[in-house]
């Protein structure tokens, strides 16, 4: 809920401070190093997150070799960058200056240590500190965007500048909060880096095939029709992404108890938070169709008016994507990677395939219907694989049941009980 406030906040003061055309040059901008972190981590935190849950590695080995990574990773990734810039030879790169993109790409390294070390955190089921790396670089990024845009200057510049500030931050935070209780080793060991990179090589493909489902569009609508759209878009499916709030919240909980629980138990836990989120995530859209076109109006402004489209196009598949990661949470804990990939590897296909059939004619609307197909397929993919892997039914999977709220009430009694003694 947190994190929630401080996007939307983060979104509203872009959107007034940068306009349409300003806020596609920033999503283009902080897009392209979220790129280079996904190429370079190698699925790294993935591994992290099962082997950390499992206790198959000693921790201060998984600790070592992720710092060192994370450092050698992300210096040949900048490396990169400055041979492309230097390379294209102009001012501009992928449609934005090159300087944007030098600055926005410094903060690798720091992502890809934050990353990192949150797999560790996730598999220790330590998610205060995991959920401190992320309130920091979103609380830093809110409060420096509020101060910096104050001041007379190239604002897009500023608001990069303030992305690459809030990466360090969360960065260095992950490596102390870690380095609290597992102090790294002093070398690095061989059976460690092998089992990481050898578990992390198909985490790596389903994460790039991922990015493609949710986030390549991006740059196709950029390229295709221009910053202007692209600011539209991002405004719009960023709205529509505050649902996804829920289900990452459950996923992140989900993978180490169920790579860590029995079959059966794994089964269980993993339909009973699938049926819920998809409950809850439905509920959700229903209330967002209606209220989306006067909260671009009240947050974004008349400029942005056209961004509810997209919010109204992507909500399908922002349901059927949040089922999708509960069960992509179920498979990776029980070390079914390959179906997961499968998964991915469908809708990316179904992605690119309607992306360059409807972006060049429909614009950033066309990147949405893309995106609520591609979503849904593999979320059916993932269905047939975790029915098949767990012998549960479809509606043990989807419909949810009345037990499933007794969680959510039990938490709540104590709080009833302080309130109001006669309703608990």
């Amino acid at each position: 809920m947190v994190l929630f406030g401080l996007s939307l906040g983060t979104n509203i003061i872009l959107a007034h401070s940068l306009g349409p055309a300003g806020r596609g040059a920033y999503a283009i901008a902080v897009l392209f190093p979220s790129i280079l972190t996904l190429l370079a981590s190698l699925g790294v935190g993935a591994a992290n997150v099962y082997h950390v849950s499992r206790g198959t590695l000693d921790k201060r080995h998984v600790v070592a070799v992720s710092t060192i990574a994370a450092i050698l990773l992300g210096g040949i990734s900048y490396a990169g960058v400055l041979a492309l810039t230097r390379v294209a030879g102009g001012s501009t790169v992928f449609g934005i200056q090159s300087s944007y993109l030098l600055l926005s790409c410094l903060s690798v390294p720091f992502t890809l240590a934050a990353y990192f070390m949150q797999g560790v955190l996730q598999g220790e089921r330590r998610f205060l500190a995991f959920n401190a790396v992320l309130v920091c670089q979103y609380l830093s990024l809110f409060v420096m965007l509020a101060l910096i845009l104050l001041a007379p200057g190239d604002r897009v510049r500023e608001s990069i500048l303030a992305w690459t500030a809030s990466a360090v931050l969360s960065g260095l935070l992950a490596l102390a909060l870690v380095g609290v209780r597992t102090r790294p080793s002093s070398s690095l060991h061989p059976a460690t880096v092998r089992a990481i990179f050898r578990f992390g090589s198909l985490t790596y493909l389903g994460s790039l095939t991922s990015f493609i489902n949710y986030r390549f569009d991006l740059l196709l609508v950029n390229a295709f029709v221009g910053a202007t759209q692209a600011g539209l878009y991002a405004v719009g499916a960023g709205l529509a992404e505050v649902i996804w709030f829920l289900p990452n919240s459950a996923s992140i909980a989900l993978a180490p108890r169920a790579a860590a629980a029995s079959e059966i138990d794994a089964a269980e836990l993993s339909a009973q938070a699938s049926r819920s989120i998809t409950a809850v995530t439905l509920l959700c859209a229903l209330l967002m169709a209606p209220l989306a076109s006067p909260a671009v109006m009240l947050f974004f402004g008349s400029a942005f008016a056209a961004s509810v489209d997209a919010v109204w196009l992507l909500l399908p598949g922002i349901v059927t994507f949040s089922t999708w990661k509960i069960f992509s949470a179920y498979l990776v804990g029980r070390n079914m990677l390959k179906a997961d990939l499968l998964a991915a590897s469908v809708a990316m296909a179904v992605t690119l395939a309607l992306d360059l059939l409807l972006i060049p004619r429909y614009g950033f609307r066309g990147a949405a219907v893309a995106s609520s197909a591609a979503y849904t397929v593999a979320m059916l993919v993932d269905l047939w694989w975790v029915r098949r892997r767990s012998g549960l039914s479809l509606s043990r999977w989807l419909i949810p049941v009345r037990s499933d709220a007794e969680p959510v009430v039990s938490r709540l009694r104590p709080l009833l009980a302080r309130i109001r003694p006669d309703a608990a």
